[in-house]
């Protein structure tokens, strides 16, 4: 305020022995009793009145026209106490300082456009982001889980499929020796409350309402009857990934060559587990030499006797395998006789594969 107070002195000084119009403002003040003040020294509110008289009448010739406005403005600053400034102009003029605006209005003023201090407004962001997280979150830790189920084609209750809001469930369909079984359609109960899209062997779902339930039918190809699934709601729990082993083979396909889990056992539920890599209870991993990548081996004792478990990337020549089957990203899981040496094919070439009992503090291979 001083330096527009300032700016406003140099103005009219300049003004001072020019032709420029006084500014409106300009108050009427006998020179008299300015004589022998320079142009531009301030004078008192008292002074000035002292000087324009007891009736404020002007004298001719040495009087300025004042803005009624402004005029009015001075005087209301007058009445309530408030110090008004003159300057000296030209001619003998002296003309009165726009009155300071009031500090308590511009205080409302602000209070009514900007109530909010900046550690306020600060405060607040930081409550809407807290809330927004809040929002977000669950109410609890959900645990992924990747499992694998057998469904049976029109027998049997149907396999249960954790599903959680806000997470993707993708279900993979083998059939009974573990080959990719392409989807050609499938069916939900409830389509308002979960979603679904498939490519080839594989299923992804979401859930759209949480909390909600149905039904799953999934027509694979060749096969008339479709494969049932219960979508149920999980607390704790969501199925990031199932792999889902239809006990059937996919018309059209003979089985394997080497042999089936028939004659000798069902081995399903081991090497559905041996697929996830999880060894079944009283199997001892075994070492294979050279460590080979992604190959394991156990020695297991079941119900038919003593076995060899292999999971590997490699197809196995030779023993000829007792069960067999197929996992993601190309993994063979076999049930194999109790041999110390297996033949596998790597890259066309036949190679041989060692296995001798883990020692304490040897590495696993894969």
């Amino acid at each position: 305020m001083f330096q527009t107070r300032h700016a406003l002195r140099s103005a009219i000084v300049l003004l001072a022995g020019t032709s420029l119009a006084v500014p409106a403002f300009a108050r009427p003040v006998n020179p008299d009793t300015l004589l022998g003040q320079s142009a531009g020294s301030p004078v008192t509110a008292a002074t000035a009145s002292t000087a324009s008289g007891a009736s404020g009448s002007p004298t001719s010739g040495q009087w300025q026209t004042v803005d009624p406005a402004q005029e009015q403005a001075v005087q209301q600053a007058q009445a309530q106490g408030q110090t008004i400034q003159y300057v000296k102009g030209p001619n003998g003029t002296v003309m009165a300082l726009p009155p300071l605006p009031d500090s308590q209005a511009f205080h409302q003023a602000v209070q009514a456009h900007m109530p909010l201090s900046g550690g306020d407004i600060r405060s607040l962001r930081q409550r809407i982001d807290r809330n927004r997280q809040a929002e977000q979150a669950p109410l609890a830790a959900v645990m992924p889980r990747l499992t694998a189920v057998t469904a049976r084609l029109g027998a049997g209750s149907p396999p249960a499929i954790a599903m959680h809001s806000g997470y993707a469930t993708t279900l993979n369909f083998t059939d009974a020796y573990g080959r990719p079984w392409p989807i050609v359609h499938v069916g939900i109960g409830d389509k308002a409350a979960f979603a679904a899209q498939f490519a080839g062997d594989s299923l992804m779902l979401s859930v759209l309402e949480p909390y909600a339930q149905s039904n799953l039918a999934v027509w694979l190809a060749g096969e008339s009857q479709p494969v049932l699934l219960a979508l149920v709601p999980s607390g704790m729990v969501a199925d990031y990934s199932v792999r889902v082993r239809v006990n059937a083979i996919e018309p059209g396909l003979p089985p394997p060559v080497g042999g089936s889990g028939g004659p000798n056992g069902n081995y399903t539920q081991v090497l559905l587990k041996l697929v996830q890599d999880l060894p079944p209870a009283g199997a001892q991993a075994l070492q294979v030499a050279g460590n080979p990548p992604r190959v394991t081996a156990w020695s297991w004792t079941g119900s038919h006797g003593r076995r060899l478990l292999l999971r590997t990337p490699m197809p196995v020549l030779a023993p000829a395998w007792v069960a067999r089957m197929d996992g993601a990203a190309g993994i063979r899981t076999y049930v194999l006789p109790d041999v110390p040496v297996v033949t596998v094919s790597q890259n066309g070439h036949a190679r041989t594969l060692t296995l001798n009992p883990l020692l304490e503090g040897s590495r696993h291979g894969g």
